[in-house]
């Protein structure tokens, strides 16, 4: 019984196929970046009212966009380029060391969790073109029972939770990966 074999012209007839429907098939995808920043076009960043009492975390949110659109070459002016709206609208502690003592439970460690929200506007700041969702960093710090310093770290570590989801706001609104912490907040509104 004689093989079928399959002649050259065979492949190159299926690669043909394969790449006029990759051509057809991928852009329809859904993926395109948030804002086309490749060109000349800048964006602006800004706050807008928060959710929650720590204006530090809300100044670092909007301080780690400015940075990373700066970085890229597309940090714009206020009234004349697009506008990033920053929103700080979710902040959570939860214990991530626990230890025992005298008095009880008390914990070592801490997870800080912030959730911010990006939305693009027009120039002009009143025509809402794109709501980006909501980014979610946390950063666990730790510290000595009782410790003075306790606020102080707790609030470096917000800040710094803070400015890193403001950073991945902007690379989000600028069509670059930058996927939300895998532990989000629990209690934040979409």
């Amino acid at each position: 019984m004689r093989r079928a074999t399959l002649s050259p012209r065979w492949y190159v007839r299926l690669a043909r196929q394969a790449g006029a429907w990759a051509v057809l098939v991928l852009p329809s995808c859904g993926y395109r970046p948030a804002a086309d920043v490749t060109g000349a076009e800048a964006l602006c960043v800004r706050t807008t009212t928060t959710r929650v009492a720590d204006p530090a975390a809300a100044a670092a949110a909007e301080s780690g966009a400015r940075q990373a659109l700066a970085r890229a070459g597309h940090l714009g002016e206020c009234g004349r380029d697009r506008q990033l709206v920053v929103e700080l609208v979710g902040l959570e502690d939860a214990p991530e060391g626990i230890a025992r003592s005298e008095a009880g439970p008390e914990a070592r460690g801490e997870r800080v969790v912030v959730a911010v929200r990006g939305t693009l506007l027009s120039a002009d700041g009143h025509t809402r073109e794109r709501d980006l969702g909501v980014m979610t960093i946390g950063s666990t710090y730790a510290y000595a029972a009782s410790s003075p310093g306790e606020l102080e770290v707790r609030a470096a570590a917000r800040s710094e939770a803070a400015w890193r989801a403001g950073r991945s706001m902007a690379e989000r609104a600028m069509g670059q990966p930058s996927p939300s912490d895998p532990r989000p907040l629990q209690h934040v509104e979409p």
